[in-house]
């Protein structure tokens, strides 16, 4: 199904990042995507508002490649995966965890799996 072969790119991109060397290096920087919403308070400062926009397309999408691959709760998975790929990006900058990426490419992989059993 296209729509979980991109939903398994996501989270195989993600974790192969978050377990580079140059990512461990990175997570000392300032991450000025992720930092936005803490750096910048006002809620109609103009880069909060794309921000925002941003993640709440990316979510939109993720939320449709849920019902096209059949999850029976679309925005309840799509939460899930959302707060799993964010979080592999904050435990490896925060504290290196180099093994989340594996974990969020296993955790990701079962989900999906379970669901194709439910709808087989």
């Amino acid at each position: 199904m296209p729509s979980t072969a991109e939903i398994r790119r996501a989270s195989s991109r993600t974790g192969a990042g978050v377990r580079r060397p140059s990512f461990a290096r990175w997570k000392n920087a300032a991450r000025p995507f992720g930092n936005t919403f803490a750096e910048l308070p006002d809620p109609n400062h103009p880069a909060r508002r794309v921000m925002k926009e941003h993640k709440l397309r990316a979510h939109k999408r993720v939320v449709r490649l849920c019902k096209e691959a059949g999850f029976p709760d679309p925005a309840f998975s799509a939460n899930l995966f959302t707060m799993m790929l964010e979080g592999a990006h904050s435990c490896g900058t925060c504290v290196g965890m180099r093994q989340i990426g594996e974990h969020l490419v296993q955790v990701v992989d079962l989900m999906v799996e379970n669901n194709r059993r439910r709808t087989a």
